[in-house]
This record gives structure tokens, C-alpha cells and sequence, in this order.
């Protein structure tokens, strides 16, 4: 697993945050160019819903993000949406719109953990957060 960013940070598309020299921006700067972020694409895309029936599913990157983040901060589900909704930083980094998207349940969040779990992807995330720990000289920050 390689250590170099597989994409550009997700932070460079906003101009106000590349300014920021806070903990949180550097760790989280550091994590997105250390997730091997299309592997886990690559990888979720055939059990991902398609959006054929019912409501239309949140998009798979948010997803993963939002996952990666909980895992790497060690959240509960909850505490990992209520920071996404109140910090502008975090949605960002989980390419979060939360004035063009549909509002997340923390059932969502588990839904999607629980389909991870059985199409035995789960380990897939554990692993690579903890690579992306190790390589880029990560700890986990503190709330």
C-alpha cells in the first residue's frame, strides 16, 4: 500500500481552508493523502446500491469518507455525523454538501458498516486506516 496520495487533497477545491494551521486540518490533510481513496472506491462500487429502488443512496466517496474518519477518530456513529454537520473542516474532507444532500441518520452510517460486514469488505477499511496511520506518522487526534 503506498503512502503517496492517489488524487490531489480533497481540501484544495476550497480556497478557506488551505489557510487553516489548526490539528485537526493537518491530520486530516495528512489522512487523505495517505487512504488509498480509489482502491476502496474500486472495491465497494459492485455492492454499493445503485439507487434503483427507493431513495436515491448517498454518494459512495461520502461514504467512505465519513467511514474512514469514524475509524480514524474512533466515533460512534453519531459522534461522527455531528461532526461532520458542525465543522465545516470535516465536511469537506467527507466531499460532503450538506446544503445539496439529504440529511444523515446515524442508521445510515450503520446500514453502510453492516454492508461492509457482510460482503466481508470491513477488514479492507481497518486495514488501510491503520496503514495510513503507520505511514504517514499518525495519531489519532483528541476531541
Amino acid at each position: 500500500m503506498s503512502s503517496v496520495s492517489e488524487t490531489p487533497s480533497i481540501f484544495s477545491e476550497h480556497a478557506w481552508i488551505r489557510d487553516l494551521n489548526t490539528k485537526r486540518h493537518r491530520y486530516l490533510d495528512a489522512l487523505d493523502g495517505a487512504i488509498p481513496w480509489r482502491r476502496l472506491i474500486r472495491a465497494l462500487v459492485p455492492i454499493y446500491p445503485k439507487g434503483v429502488r427507493g431513495r436515491t443512496p448517498i454518494p459512495l466517496e461520502s461514504m467512505i469518507r465519513l467511514h474512514v474518519y469514524q475509524l480514524s477518530c474512533s466515533l460512534s456513529d453519531q459522534q461522527a455525523i455531528d461532526d461532520m454537520v458542525e465543522n465545516r473542516l470535516v465536511e469537506a474532507f467527507c466531499a460532503w454538501d450538506i446544503t445539496q444532500r439529504s440529511s444523515l441518520h446515524r442508521s445510515t452510517l450503520g446500514r453502510f458498516r453492516k454492508r461492509l460486514k457482510s460482503h466481508a469488505q470491513d477488514a479492507l477499511f481497518t486495514e488501510v486506516v491503520a496503514e495510513a496511520h503507520r505511514s504517514a506518522n499518525l495519531e489519532r487526534p483528541t476531541h
